[in-house]
């Protein structure tokens, strides 16, 4: 029974309408000048919040984690570039109703952000369960508000009085580096 259970699986693996495992089909597919990709683990952002006079340097590989929740297991995500988080970006108030322009681009924060290179950043503006990711275009600064030109128009309206924005976007991938040492003799 076992010596069948083993020839079967065999002749199974050597057609790919039936092959069941990945390094038959990528061989399969290798005959005819054909790549299986490769596959990518997991990819999200996330936006950290800090507090602080000076910027934070994250490095690439920061590990972080979710909170073990009953009988499942904690997700570990890293970081996946260096990044530096700047406290001024967590969680900034907005001068007046955003889009503050009529092409819905532009929004002002309640905040001087002159020494943050903003142009190029994604920020998210949210609102109770309302939220965008949006890119900065430029910006320009005046004594006590950021005026932020975005690239895209905004798809909702946010009021001044409950509306937030959060800077300090870091892509994270999920899993952790494992360091692999052998020692040997020769």
């Amino acid at each position: 029974d076992q010596l069948s259970y083993l020839q079967d699986r065999v002749a199974l693996e050597g057609f790919l309408r039936t092959a069941t495992q990945r390094e038959s089909v990528r061989r399969h597919l290798r005959l005819i000048d054909t790549t299986l990709d490769p596959g990518y683990c997991a990819q999200t952002e996330v936006v950290f919040s800090c507090t602080g006079t000076y910027p934070l340097f994250l490095p690439q590989g920061f590990a972080l984690r979710t909170a073990a929740q009953g009988n499942e297991l904690a997700v570990v995500y890293e970081t996946a570039h260096d990044a530096v988080l700047h406290p001024t970006l967590s969680g900034v108030a907005l001068s007046v109703d955003a889009p503050s322009s009529v092409d819905g681009k532009q929004v002002v924060l309640a905040a001087n952000l002159s020494g943050v290179p903003l142009t190029g950043m994604w920020l998210l503006i949210e609102d109770g369960s309302t939220r965008e990711w949006m890119q900065v275009d430029s910006a320009t600064f005046a004594a006590a508000t950021t005026t932020v030109t975005l690239k895209t128009a905004l798809t909702a309206t946010y009021p001044v009085t409950s509306a937030r924005v959060q800077g300090n976007r870091v892509r994270v991938t999920h899993g952790a580096t494992q360091v692999q040492t052998q020692t040997g003799t020769g």
